[in-house]
């Protein structure tokens, strides 16, 4: 048996991104091929491969024993699908990641999937048709909505149309931007203005008035599509699907902090879960994302963000990422399973489920001693460092991710983070620390 783990990257990598894994990605493509003996695991991707490879400062990928790697820069979809088809595998594997500014990978990959499926080749990806229907958040919404999914209303805004005037001195009034101001008028405020293409939070802004909505919509700050969305109160969550064909399993949810604006930012996010407690009414969502993975055809794994509301007791869908995500290291340390294992074969990799809670919270960039003394201390599962030496700003220099606990109780992770804190006082930023304290309390028994 014959399997490719495939990832591309539309971006040029340059070097200057810089990662340190713990468990490395070597470690978990060793526990692979333990779970699958007699399978031979190919891996070909697109530096930096999150997920598949590690990198070396040098730009280069350090092997795993027993894993054959093929590295295929800046190549395009179909030339990469070229090379798995000269592998002749029986099962090629997405395991799609992310990069800015357009969070289209996976859609690069499922184009790969589709020649691979014309060549003969099994495939586990989700299609072109799912990736795009969540790539545009304006397509998005409209799928979730005449799907009768709980999503927050929303306005699609067309940037030609918005400024269609602009060069035709033929018009003196812009019926679109009218319109567009008085379906601003009819919205519940305040609500959130983002990009249709963009990744997570980035480029968003939380306005407060319809006065407001058309000034930002005006203003040169907005240079592209966007859609304008009401902001729901409640508390931000997050959650993995993975399986395909109508066999899914939907993840106990884990809760995220967010930041002065509402919003979750990923270089600030804390995660917290699994959250089962029934106020939460999480089996309402399970069965509503389980709906979502079959109605969207998922094939492999998606990454859906979520808004609990409690006074409504209500889930409402925000977004849908049909990949590897940030929570997917923090969901695989708390419920005992290797997600690599889980994309090829669901059932063999959640056979033996051990659901703990853990707690997953940002450092900024440590030196090399404090990364190994943080790995080696007690009740720390995963470390994962980004450093960015091309960023101009302190900001985006990069940041150490941190999931810790592994316990049986809310009480027990409480008291690794104050272990924690206890023993790397000069790094743990008082703003994680206080928002993790936060959340703990809002599901401590």
């Amino acid at each position: 048996m014959t399997v490719v783990f495939f990832s591309t990257n539309t971006n040029i990598y340059d070097g200057r991104m810089h990662f340190f894994n713990k468990p490395s990605a070597r470690d978990f493509l060793s526990e692979l091929m333990a779970a699958f003996p007699g399978t031979q695991f190919y891996v070909v991707t697109q530096r930096p491969g999150m997920f598949l490879a590690d990198i070396d400062q040098n730009g280069n990928i350090i092997e795993c024993p027993g894993i054959k790697y093929i590295v295929a820069d800046n190549e395009d979809a179909r030339t990469f699908a070229q090379r798995i088809v000269s592998l002749n595998p029986d099962t090629a594997v997405a395991a799609s990641f992310w990069v800015t500014p357009f969070d289209w990978l996976g859609l690069s990959d499922a184009l790969v999937a589709e020649y691979l499926e014309q060549a003969g080749i099994r495939t586990i990806c989700n299609t072109s048709k799912t990736q795009y229907t969540c790539f545009d958040k304006n397509v998005t919404h409209d799928f979730l909505t005449a799907n009768n999914f709980c999503t927050p209303r929303s306005i699609f805004v067309h940037r030609e149309r918005f400024i269609a005037e602009r060069g035709r001195a033929e018009i003196h009034t812009n019926a679109y931007r009218e319109y567009i101001f008085s379906e601003l008028d009819k919205l519940n405020y305040p609500v959130v203005i983002k990009d249709t293409s963009g990744l997570s939070s980035y480029g968003m802004e939380v306005v407060k008035s319809s006065k407001a909505a058309r000034g930002f919509l005006c203003s040169k700050n907005c240079s592209c599509d966007k859609i304008v969305q009401e902001f729901i109160e409640g508390i931000s969550f997050g959650t993995e699907i993975y399986g395909r064909n109508g066999d899914y399993e939907v993840m106990d949810p884990f809760m995220f902090s967010v930041n002065k604006y509402g919003l979750t930012s990923p270089k600030q996010s804390v995660k917290l879960g699994p959250v089962t407690a029934e106020c939460f009414c999480t089996a309402d969502m399970k069965r509503e994302l389980k709906r979502l993975a079959d109605v969207l055809c998922i094939d492999g794994i998606a990454q859906v963000d979520l808004i609990f509301n409690p006074e409504q007791k209500k889930w409402y869908i925000i977004e849908i990422n049909p990949r590897l995500s940030g929570m997917t290291k923090s969901v695989a340390a708390a419920n005992g399973f290797n997600f690599l294992a889980a994309l090829y074969d669901k059932n063999t990799a959640f056979c033996r489920l051990n659901k703990k809670f853990v707690l997953t919270f940002k450092f900024p960039i440590l030196d090399e001693k404090t990364l190994v003394q943080l790995c080696g201390f007690p009740g720390i599962l995963s470390v994962s460092q980004t450093v960015n030496d091309a960023a101009k700003q302190q900001r985006e220099c990069g940041f150490c991710e941190v999931v810790t606990g592994g316990t049986d109780s809310i009480v027990e992770l409480s008291e690794c983070l104050e272990k924690i804190k206890d023993a790397f006082p000069e790094v743990m930023e008082d703003v994680f620390y206080e928002k993790a304290k936060e959340m703990l309390s809002l599901i401590k028994p």
